[in-house]
């Protein structure tokens, strides 16, 4: 079962991705702000953390490589 853990915002700017939490059941404060550098190639996406005032997420998405995948509707 998959269930929302965290809701954020967010906005790119330059190679930032600026991460707001809006909602949600980790132990940082709402309106917390993660700033990363984000590099897209390919099919995937890489972020590495510039400052995070929430231990929480920065540790959740610490050297992390997403891939994109296919949504089938």
């Amino acid at each position: 079962e998959n269930k929302v853990i965290e809701t954020m915002k967010y906005s790119l700017k330059d190679n930032h991705l600026i991460l707001e939490k809006t909602a949600g059941r980790s132990p940082c404060e709402i309106g917390v702000k993660g700033d990363y550098n984000y590099e897209v190639i390919g099919d995937n996406l890489a972020i590495s953390l510039i400052s995070d005032n929430c231990p929480a997420r920065s540790a959740s998405l610490k050297k992390n490589i997403f891939t994109k995948i296919s949504s089938k509707k």
